[in-house]
């Protein structure tokens, strides 16, 4: 009999599937990037998801740098979140 393997945050990917699978049901393709963005933003804020938007992000290699930072359209926080 097969082991079933558990993800370490389970619930939590769930609602975040949940909250994408439902941004793509309605807006379908071809829109920007930006759309998507604010259409997740409202639907993790309905769904009671925390996440940071726009967080930018710095990066380094070998101790240097980069000089541009980079936006990331969005990120989930780790404090729990409810229904």
């Amino acid at each position: 009999m097969k082991e079933k393997i558990t993800a370490v945050y389970e619930e939590e990917c769930y609602q975040i599937r949940g909250a994408l699978y439902d941004v793509y049901t309605v807006l379908g393709t071809g829109f920007s990037e930006e759309v998507y963005q604010e259409a997740l933003e409202k639907e993790f804020a309905m769904r009671h998801i925390p996440f940071v938007s726009q967080q930018v992000l710095r990066f380094h290699t070998k101790g240097n740098g980069l000089q541009r930072p980079t936006k990331q359209i969005w990120s989930v926080t780790t404090k729990s979140f409810s229904n």
